[in-house]
């Protein structure tokens, strides 16, 4: 019993131009191919971050005294 070669996905549309965009927009229309995310806000008071902030580069570790370069 042969089976079927699996079907070939069809090839997505071609993305618009810029101008064909821009012309869409301008007339008050939805491009092709945009996705609206199902996000709201909570209303949730924020959370303190659990990370501590990164180092900055210029606050490196301190010279120690006699140490520094001449």
């Amino acid at each position: 019993m042969e089976q079927a070669p699996a079907p070939v996905p069809a090839a997505p549309p071609p993305a618009p131009s810029f101008s064909e965009v821009l012309r869409l927009v301008q007339s008050g229309q939805e491009p092709p191919g945009v996705r609206r995310p199902r996000a709201s806000p909570t209303g949730d008071t924020p959370t303190a971050s659990r990370l501590p902030p990164p180092a900055k580069p210029w606050a490196g570790r301190p010279l120690e005294h006699g140490s520094a370069h001449r």
